[in-house]
């Protein structure tokens, strides 16, 4: 098995155009983003700024979604059985501004809510991600691992759900379907992606193949998808 440290190397990971040079470089090469972080002393920045650039993608997507023409109508139209054939335009008018100010007031609960659902499950989703591996690593492998090494890794893996958060939101604005997603029926290709850069990972930290390595992982995920969509079930009435 691989050893589970590496001699560190003074000079990697320490600057910050190290630190963005991964941010870009997992998109294309992540093996060789993960060699590097794992040949590197550990810090604070290698797992940090990947988290908060993700943050800062998804609130704004966020901020861009509850501002869209669609938002405000749907809203609105809550309230549409208060009107009566026999309101007067006074009335109608009262009721417009009402409205207006609760789809206002609406727009930033869940911008506010919306905020800090992303944060704690942006670095919950790391944090847990890491934990997984480091629990694969050493169950199925015989491989001890510097934990927080593992939540860089994971950290780093996580951009490329960032990168999907963004096309979410340009799909959303070209078809004006807020329900659109880049996937293939129910797969989603950015949460397909992240998992094949886990598998790469797990296989860098372990020295197994990236097929044994895949198949665990996907093997997780699978599992997850499956509690998530039983959770999701309605309880019969």
């Amino acid at each position: 098995m691989r050893p589970t440290t590496r001699s560190a190397s003074p000079q990697t990971a320490k600057t910050p155009a190290a630190v963005w040079r991964h941010v870009t470089n997992i998109f294309v090469a992540p093996g060789d983003v993960f060699d590097e972080l794992l040949a590197a002393p550990r810090s604070i920045a290698n797992w940090l700024v990947p988290l908060l650039l993700v943050n800062v993608v998804g609130v704004a997507a966020l901020a861009a979604f509850v501002h869209l023409p669609f938002f405000q109508p749907r809203m609105k139209s809550m309230g549409m059985y208060q009107l009566r054939e026999n309101a007067t335009e006074n009335l109608i008018q009262s009721w417009h501004a009402e409205w207006d100010l609760r789809d206002e007031y609406a727009r930033e609960m869940t911008l506010l809510g919306g905020s800090i659902t992303i944060v704690v499950s942006t670095f919950a989703g790391a944090y847990w991600s890491a934990l997984v591996l480091w629990g694969l690593a050493r169950a199925l492998f015989q491989t001890r691992l510097d934990f927080m090494k593992v939540v860089e890794l994971t950290a780093a893996t996580g951009v490329i759900l960032g990168l999907g958060t963004i096309v979410t939101i340009l799909l959303v604005l070209a078809t004006g379907n807020a329900s659109i997603k880049p996937a293939l029926g129910p797969l989603n290709l950015f949460e397909l992606w992240s998992a094949a850069a886990l598998a790469t990972a797990l296989a860098r930290v372990t020295a197994a193949s990236f097929g044994e390595a895949a198949f665990w992982v996907f093997v997780y995920w699978i599992a997850l998808k499956l509690l998530i969509c039983a959770l999701s079930v309605p309880a019969p009435a």
